[in-house]
């Protein structure tokens, strides 16, 4: 009897083969509903241990850095100490671009522990820790219990998450958001539900939908279409009728229309501001234009360790007809490729814009890890080969120590972007002579990482034109030094090195240089009293 070729044999969905996938599926799920509820979560938890010490490690390192971190740092340090809770402020003037949520969750952050690198970033990793909960229960929902737990160890060890969850943005909060409103949709779309348990997944799902929303506005939407799309696409095989929920959608009215409400009565200008943001940087020309291809890259690689998996699984993708896809990777599939596919053409693209389509990745990984692996084997988590978990120490303890080194050396290798060393030398002098700093800077968008170490919004841009939500600047540092100091308050200069030369002169009478950075001279404005007096060389402190 002639044995059929090994191409044939793997490559082909034969009777067989569905006959012995679907003998393996019932067992499968006999035994994993026999798993106790206690032992999954802790596998789960120990998952999100291992997360905790990636994402949480030398945590505080880092200064905050500009210009997107500091600008998010600084708003939400304006909203815990100077009381604008509900009309976000940067330097003092309305700051409308995001919605308020993560500045929220950074601000009491704030201000139960301190305006520190640690505080602002605490709210941001236990998002990325709690989208590692969601991963696991959607992969749970999808697939079974072990492959939610394996999801949770391939989003927890994730390297791009794990990395982002150290960097203050909306992000990792709308991962959070977005991997929780596709779980339950997935759930009421697919599960036979009574009357109470749909009314709880609905009023779940528009919940997400809401906090997506008011962290990151129109973004929140993008994986709303995959799941339309899959709908039409399956709408015979699923429940479809149930995502819709008249109370559902009214707690999500209750929970976002308020704030844009108060908003618009008290900041007319806003609406201007909200079509630039969602309008002009998303359908026209944009700063932000990230490489649609760096994009994809980082989302590649960045998922690892989910990329190996995935890249082998690849080629059997590619020969798998359309018809013959489970409905689970369907749902994945349609989750990552049209999301992808929105964030690219949009006009705005940076680097982080991807982390919310990493969870779908690690439930793909986990199905596929969890079929190919330990599908063959016993199913049974007590039996780890030890070079797997050799493996795992290894990558944990280079990403710890490669956290560290970044931390520790990023303000020597990009020093126009950290102002930590800045702040400290304005406040050693601001403390000797008891005044407020003002600080004078020419740099159009950094600077706001000096507001957020010396704890004030006091810092003017000069040379800028004013707008109508921002108040008059002056036109140059000699209009600034032609005027008189205020009587309560020390001016300092903020000065590039490549400018010095052209600063020199005009602060030669006026003004000493107290310090400076790899990047910057630090100078302050002289005494009237000290101006003709003190001819001495101004003392330079590095």
């Amino acid at each position: 009897m002639k044995s059929l070729p090994p191409s044939n044999f793997f490559s082909r969905r034969t009777e067989y083969e569905r006959a012995r996938q679907a003998y393996f599926t019932y067992f499968t799920m006999v035994e994993e509903q026999n798993m106790p509820c206690i032992s999954w979560w802790r596998h789960v938890s120990l998952a999100m241990l291992a997360a905790a010490v990636l994402i949480f490690s030398f945590v505080g390192t880092r200064p905050i850095m500009d210009t997107s971190e500091a600008r998010y740092a600084e708003t939400a340090r304006e909203m815990a100490f100077e009381g604008h809770w509900l009309i976000p402020h940067l330097g003092g003037t309305p700051h409308l671009t995001k919605p308020p949520l993560t500045y929220w969750l950074v601000g009491v952050s704030m201000r139960m522990f301190g305006a520190t690198e640690w505080a602002a970033r605490l709210p941001i990793g236990l998002a990325a820790l709690g989208t590692v909960v969601l991963t696991a229960l959607c992969a749970r929902a999808l697939f079974n219990p072990r492959t939610g737990i394996l999801a949770a160890w391939l989003q927890g060890l994730a390297l791009v998450p794990c990395a982002a969850a150290g960097v203050i943005t909306t992000d990792t909060v709308l991962a959070f958001f977005e991997t929780g409103y596709m779980w339950c949709a997935w759930l009421l779309l697919t599960k036979r539900l009574d009357l109470r348990e749909r009314l709880g997944w609905q009023l779940a799902f528009y919940g997400f939908l809401a906090g997506g929303f008011l962290t990151k506005a129109q973004a929140a939407l993008v994986p709303i279409l995959p799941l339309l799309v899959f709908v039409l696409w399956k709408r015979k095989h699923i429940t479809w009728k149930n995502l819709w929920s008249f109370p559902g959608f009214l707690l999500f009215l209750a929970l976002v229309l308020p704030w844009p409400m108060i908003v618009l009565i008290r900041v007319p200008q806003a609406l201007r501001v909200w079509h630039e943001e969602i309008i002009a940087n998303v359908f026209e020309e944009a700063d932000h234009d990230f490489s649609r291809v760096a994009l994809l890259l980082i989302l590649v690689f960045g998922s690892f360790p989910s990329f190996p998996i995935l890249l082998a699984e690849l080629r059997r993708c590619c020969r798998r007809k359309a018809h013959s896809i489970e409905l689970p990777h369907l749902y994945l599939g349609l989750w990552i490729g049209i999301s992808f596919i929105v964030l690219a053409l949009q006009k705005t693209r940076l680097p982080l814009y991807v982390l919310p389509l990493f969870p779908p990745l690690s439930m793909y990984a986990a199905d596929i890890l969890h079929r190919r692996w330990l599908g063959k084997r016993e199913l049974s988590f007590r039996w780890i080969p030890r070079w797997i978990a050799a493996a795992v120490l290894l990558y944990a303890i280079v990403f710890v120590a490669g956290k560290w080194y970044y931390g520790s050396t990023v303000e020597k290798r990009d020093p126009r972007r950290c102002f930590r060393s800045v702040a400290h030398i304005i406040e050693d002098a601001a403390k000797s002579d008891g005044r407020k700093p003002i600080v004078y800077t020419k740099e159009g968008k950094l600077g706001y990482g000096i507001m957020f170490y010396l704890q004030s919004s006091r810092l003017v841009r000069v040379g800028e034109t004013s707008s109508s939500l921002v108040r008059s600047r002056p036109i140059s540092v000699r209009q600034v030094l032609a005027e008189p100091e205020p009587p309560d308050s020390s001016q300092y200069f903020l000065i590039e090195h490549k400018d010095a030369g052209h600063t020199q002169e005009l602060f030669s009478q006026k003004a000493v240089m107290i310090g400076q950075t790899p990047a910057y001279q630090v100078w302050k404005r002289r005494e009237e009293s000290t101006v003709t007096t003190n001819s001495e060389p101004p003392k330079v402190a590095h």
